[in-house]
């Protein structure tokens, strides 16, 4: 699934689905795979850690390469972690995006009871202040299976902080 747009969400959900959900494949080779000079440069990887809060930190990584400035933000499904989008990351950085993907609490390198969470509001929170760590422009955010659930309600409660939203099995 993916949604363009900007500003409210809700208006997007309420329009008929066609207009805002144009077919992926055609999408695919369209607009994200353009036909951008390709590079042969290897990505320029990071990994840190963003705070989410006081005393609690998550682990990200980042690909990037001279020149990318569309930014993409993965969102990782249940028992996952982020290094598993290495590949699609890389895929993307040669087509332009500076990719970023965090580890959700309890998954990965991040700290808390692995696949737990007290509340579903915490991915959320986590999520909105790793795109605050990636930059002050709206992003692309992918979200695949939980990551896709979690998208989905982070675009309906802060549709301002996208641009465009892709779902992978959600």
């Amino acid at each position: 699934i993916l949604i363009e747009g900007g500003g409210h969400a809700e208006e997007l959900f309420r329009q008929k689905p066609e207009q805002f959900l144009p077919p992926v494949e055609e999408w695919l080779r369209s607009t994200l795979l353009t036909s951008r000079p390709a590079s042969s440069t290897k990505s320029q990887d990071e990994e840190g850690w963003f705070e989410v809060r006081k005393g609690c930190s998550l682990y990200y990584r980042r690909w990037t390469r001279s020149g990318s400035d569309l930014p993409l933000v993965i969102v990782h499904g249940g028992g996952e972690h982020s290094g598993r989008y290495a590949e699609t990351a890389e895929r993307f950085v040669r087509e332009g995006y500076a990719v970023s993907a965090l580890d959700l609490p309890g998954h990965g390198r991040s700290p808390g009871e692995r696949g737990h969470i007290r509340r579903f509001e915490d991915y959320l929170e986590a999520v909105r202040r790793f795109i605050q760590h990636v930059g002050d422009q709206p992003v692309m955010l992918l979200g695949h299976s939980l990551g896709g659930l979690i998208a989905t309600f982070y675009a309906v409660t802060y549709p301002e902080t996208i641009q465009r939203l892709v779902l992978s099995s959600p």
